[in-house]
């Protein structure tokens, strides 16, 4: 739906319109256009390095720590290594402590 309305947008289709025929928020469709590069990007990385096909996708505060978790959690999987929610957020508070510090404010709750 996300990269529909964006291609509706570059074809000059009004955003008013658009958003009520999609019915979502002005406001949304504002953030779909000012986060394109990214929402168009999704889809290849999700297909090309997970599978999956997900409805809503948060993206990074942290991108460091994310990268770190990333490419940590691929290489166990790779090994074969079962990884559970409480083993992850472990695995991602290690990560924060390396990358910023003791006096991090991070915590890895479910969903963070």
């Amino acid at each position: 739906e996300k990269l529909y309305a964006l291609d509706q947008l570059k074809k000059g289709k009004q955003h008013t319109q658009l958003a009520r025929d999609l019915g979502i928020n002005y406001s949304t469709l504002r953030w779909w256009k000012n986060e394109e590069e990214k929402l168009r990007s999704l889809p290849r990385i999700l297909e090309k390095e997970t599978g999956l096909q997900r409805k809503k996708v948060k993206f990074a505060n942290d991108e460091r720590l994310d990268s770190a978790l990333y490419q940590w959690f691929v290489q166990a999987r790779s090994e074969g290594v079962p990884i559970s929610g409480p083993i992850l957020k472990a695995q991602a508070v290690k990560f924060d402590r390396l990358i910023n510090g003791n006096y991090s404010k991070f915590k890895a709750s479910n969903g963070w």
